[in-house]
């Protein structure tokens, strides 16, 4: 009976022994079909079929030295278990000094490659193929599922209960078990502009595919990446934070929350969906005179989360080809920072406008700044000191609302086709330059601009002054004139009344004398170029008063 289940047992290991075999060279051949895919769609057909030669050279090679060597030792040392033996030892030895060697390891993944092989070997030497099938792998099936539900509980995750996300942060934490991580990064604050690496890691990557075209945000990008590998990686962000991540010349935004990260992906830029606040302190600046002075500006912005009316997305997607897609706010919807995702990517973009591949590159946040001191500067060249000084003594005054108001007709548009909303903009702090910040040769030119502004300002008043004075010349000549014809109009309407009341010649030597008066009165105004005139109108209503008594010459 015991001799019988020793033959099951014994066909059972010649079966999974065969069935091992054949799965083992199957996944060989597999693999070189489908690196030799690969290479020949990267390389082109020759030099695809070249290099896929030699990878399978190598294999058939490292495959004969693997089941030949036990033989041929086998030969030499007499032991029925030295071919195992020997290829266990060649198999743990090639693994065990990959991930010793491994960068980003850190000895876990050496760790866990011992672990496996004691377990194996074990169940081996129990039983050989039974012996793994009923012992090793159960243990091994305990030890992943309790990997599982670690990960379940360290792994950051945005929806906790979504099955294809609990896998992906699965394999996250078995890959840093294993010392095969991905890079996993964390956005640390909530005004970062880069996420933190908080976990190193290595993607694999092919190093005989065709060398990526440079990236359409840098200037230079050599660097090969490739396909998504086994394991992902991960970003996490705050909820108002979106994430601009690179792949070679592929370009893509991502979040908020926790996002699964392939082979090959980097996190360009960290967006931030609440509004902006930046200013710009002492701005250098010219006004209309050529005086210069020190201004700040600060600036109010955000990424544009409004639904645009099709007549204002056709006019800013043929200004901007990437906002071909942002008509809505389509992502994130719901939650209190929603964002349309080709808006997004037209802002980041804006940074590879700006940069040159030998400096540093520009975010956008500041790229709105630089804007706004733009035309802040442009919009202080054409408006003079006297505008400017106005505006820096209040900031509610028509020179300061029409300076920001043209400083925000010239940014908004443009930030819109780029897919900002500007929210307000603002100037203050006017001051002339400081002299010790000059050199001699500079302090000499301004002397000489401020002289020439002064001139014209003395001009200006002198010309005001004059003006002034002749108006008032002329309403007090006016003035002088009213009253004396108010004058004269009541004397003689009370000649008149006393006529009527009381006739007779009385009446007339008080009129004469009456009149005696007044032409006096005008003849002490000779410098005045209305004394004829006045003389005329005195005789004037003489004649009339006594137009019925006998005429007694005229005055």
């Amino acid at each position: 009976m015991a001799g019988t289940l020793f033959d099951m047992l014994e066909n059972a290991n010649n079966l999974l022994n065969i069935a091992v075999t054949g799965i083992t060279v199957a996944a060989l051949f597999f693999c070189i079909f489908l690196y030799s895919i690969t290479t020949i769609k990267n390389q082109g057909l020759s030099q695809g079929i070249y290099l896929s030669f030699v990878f399978f050279l190598e294999i058939i090679i490292a495959a004969g030295l693997f089941w030949e060597l036990p033989i041929l030792l086998s030969k030499i040392i007499r032991y029925s278990g030295v071919i195992p033996f020997t290829r266990w030892i060649l198999l743990s030895g090639v693994v065990i000094t990959h991930f010793y060697f491994r960068r980003y390891s850190e000895k876990r993944g050496l760790t866990s490659a011992l672990l496996h092989f004691t377990v194996l070997i074990l169940g081996w030497y129990i039983n050989r193929w039974i012996g793994i099938l009923f012992f090793s792998l159960p243990l091994l099936f305990i030890f992943y599922y309790a990997a599982y539900c670690i990960a379940l509980v360290i792994i950051p995750a945005s929806d906790p209960e979504d099955r294809k996300e609990k896998h992906q942060r699965y394999m996250i934490f078995l890959s840093y078990v294993w010392g095969m991580q991905m890079p996993l990064w964390n956005v640390v604050a909530v005004n970062a502009k880069e996420a933190d690496k908080r976990i190193d890691g290595k993607p694999v990557t092919n190093p005989f595919s065709r060398q990526q075209s440079p990236s359409p945000l840098r200037g230079n990008n050599n660097i090969n990446r490739n396909t998504a590998g086994l394991f992902p990686g991960m970003i996490r962000t705050d909820t108002h934070q979106v994430v601009g991540i690179i792949n070679g010349k592929d370009f893509r935004v991502e979040g908020p929350g926790v996002i699964f990260t392939k082979s090959g992906d980097e996190p360009f830029e960290i967006v931030d969906l609440r509004n902006q606040i930046k200013k710009s302190t002492s701005i250098h600046a010219f006004s209309r005179e050529g005086i210069p002075l020190l201004a700040d500006v600060l600036v109010i912005f955000t990424i544009d989360r409004e639904d645009w009316p099709r007549e204002l997305f056709h006019q800013l997607g043929r200004s901007n080809f990437w906002l071909g897609k942002g008509k809505d706010v389509n992502r994130n919807t719901g939650s209190t920072f929603p964002y349309s995702r080709p808006r997004v990517e037209a802002a980041i973009r804006l940074r590879s406008k700006r940069s040159q591949p030998s400096s540093d590159s520009e975010r956008w946040d500041d790229h709105v700044v630089s804007m706004a001191e733009q035309a802040a500067r442009q919009t202080f060249a054409e408006r003079s000191i006297k505008d400017l000084w106005q505006a820096r003594e209040n900031e509610n005054s028509n020179a300061s609302e029409a300076i920001t108001r043209n400083i925000k007709n010239l940014i908004e548009t443009p930030l819109r086709e780029n897919g900002i909303r500007l929210i307000s903009v603002k100037v203050s702090g006017f001051k002339f330059t400081d002299k010790k910040e000059q050199s001699d040769k500079d302090i000499e030119v301004i002397e000489q601009q401020i002289a020439t502004w002064k001139v014209e300002r003395e001009r200006e008043r002198e010309m005001a002054l004059a003006d002034a004075k002749a108006e008032a010349e002329s309403l007090e000549e006016e003035a002088r004139v009213y009253a004396r014809s108010l004058l004269l109009t009541a004397v003689m309407e009370g000649l008149e009344q006393a006529q009527e009341h009381h006739p007779g010649k009385d009446q007339e030597a008080i009129a004469q004398v009456y009149l005696d008066a007044l032409k006096n009165m005008i003849d002490q105004q000779s410098d005045s170029s209305y004394t004829p005139e006045a003389k005329a109108d005195l005789q004037k209503y003489k004649d009339a008063y006594f137009a019925n008594a006998p005429k007694r010459g005229a005055l």
